[in-house]
């Protein structure tokens, strides 16, 4: 009767358990060992592969924590063909003639005409200073040797006389009609004619050397251009007072300008002189111009490794190149 009862409980006990893992339970009771032993066994080898490769990438590449990778080396590549490009690089205008004039002597600027970027030619005056006391000395000078010259025509026509009258006296004292003393005294007063006359003319010289230093002087009161050329600086304006060796303007001669090009050290076998080279400048970046590879210079720029080179301009441009102007130049195997 007791076991009765028990079985009966036991049929009415509720199962909470879930029914997937019921179904799953009984899944895995019809998976036989051998197949549940054989998965344990790859999953353990797979394990132990990708901890050995993994293990072996920390030994032979070690990386420091915070290092960055290195950049790859680019190598150089293959030469360009013909006609082609053989680099491309930045540079900017420079004079290869430039001045900077100078004032000769002190004093004040009394005309000066001219403007920022106008063109003068070779001699032409560029500024003036005041030159009121050299002309003022240049004309005392120039009195003084005016005495000087007629003392030298006085003393010379003096000389004249006392030659003619030596002359005379020496006849009368051929033929006994004065005494030798008077042939004496005539060429005593001969001699001395004779050193008046080049005192005089010693004292002209002189004076005639004071009046060409002061000429000389007048004429460096005119600052005059030493090349044809552009005014590159604001020149000094009428008033200003300068001393001897102030800049007063700076010329640039247009026909020397040229670009100078940095060049990388390891491509400076490409550049040849000679070579032909197209020119993009930003004022005009729609505009190519022509220009050919003048000169390499002959230093390296150690902390750049650059070369620089010079690359002249066609005389055909007809954009208004300026000093200081940026230009992207690119070097060809021939004219493009």
């Amino acid at each position: 009767m007791t076991d009765r009862l028990s079985q009966d409980l036991a049929s009415l006990r509720i199962d909470r358990r879930p029914a997937a893992s019921t179904a799953s339970e009984g899944a895995l009771r019809m998976v036989p060992r051998k197949l549940v032993h054989l998965g344990v066994l790859c999953a353990v080898t797979v394990i132990a592969v990708l901890a050995t490769r993994w293990a072996t990438s920390r030994v032979t590449a070690p990386r420091s924590i915070g290092s960055r990778a290195s950049a790859p080396v680019a190598a150089p590549g293959p030469r360009p063909e013909s006609g082609g490009t053989l680099l491309t690089a930045t540079g900017y205008v420079v004079a290869q003639r430039t001045a900077r004039v100078s004032s000769p002597l002190a004093g004040t600027v009394t005309v000066s005409t001219l403007r920022l970027g106008d063109a003068v030619k070779l001699g032409e005056p560029l500024l003036e200073l005041d030159d009121r006391d050299e002309r003022a000395q240049l004309a005392t000078a120039g009195a003084r040797y005016q005495v000087a010259v007629a003392r030298v025509q006085v003393a010379r026509s003096t000389l004249l006389e006392a030659s003619t009258s030596q002359e005379r006296t020496l006849r009368l004292v051929k033929v006994a009609a004065v005494a030798a003393a008077d042939a004496d005294d005539g060429a005593v007063k001969l001699a001395t004619q004779r050193a008046q006359v080049a005192a005089a003319q010693a004292e002209a010289n002189a004076a005639a050397s004071e009046v060409s230093q002061l000429r000389l002087l007048v004429q460096r009161r005119t600052v005059v251009a030493p090349f044809a050329g552009i005014v590159a600086s604001r020149p000094a304006v009428t008033g200003d007072a300068v001393v001897p060796g102030q800049t007063l303007l700076e010329l640039v001669d247009p026909t020397s300008l040229v670009v100078e090009v940095e060049v990388p050290e390891t491509r400076l076998g490409q550049v040849r002189e000679g070579a032909p080279c197209e020119l993009l400048f930003d004022a005009a970046p729609e505009v190519p111009l022509l220009g050919v590879a003048l000169r390499t210079h002959p230093r390296i720029e150690r902390a750049k490794a650059t070369a620089t080179v010079d690359v002249a301009l066609s005389p055909q441009t007809q954009v208004a190149v300026r000093p200081d102007m940026a230009a992207r130049v690119t070097f060809r195997e021939k004219t493009p």
